[in-house]
């Protein structure tokens, strides 16, 4: 049986980080930012910013998105959602996907 070849170890670290200020269930304006650095390229691969805005009834929240993975992903996205109380949201910006 031939030795197994040596595999490519990528040396690579990075520095996530996620600021916020409010809370997304109270009234007011609510802001997050986010973002991932790679050190060892001295790149922004990854940042992202929310804002929120509530009222007593209602909520509207905007999200900017911006991807810088090299030839892999390079591309950026906006998502928004309205919300009513006690009822439910519409709009693009997924649950799951929101910063706060």
């Amino acid at each position: 049986m031939p030795p197994l070849a040596p595999q490519k170890v990528v040396n690579y670290n990075q520095l996530q980080m996620l600021l916020g200020y409010g809370a997304l269930t109270k009234p007011g304006l609510s802001v997050a930012v986010s973002g991932g650095l790679d050190l060892n390229l001295h790149t922004l691969e990854y940042s992202a910013v929310q804002t929120n805005y509530n009222f007593d009834c209602c909520g509207f929240t905007v999200e900017y998105r911006r991807f810088n993975l090299g030839s892999i992903r390079n591309e950026s996205q906006e998502s928004f959602s309205f919300t009513l109380a006690g009822v439910g949201a519409a709009g693009t910006l997924k649950r799951a996907e929101r910063l706060f």
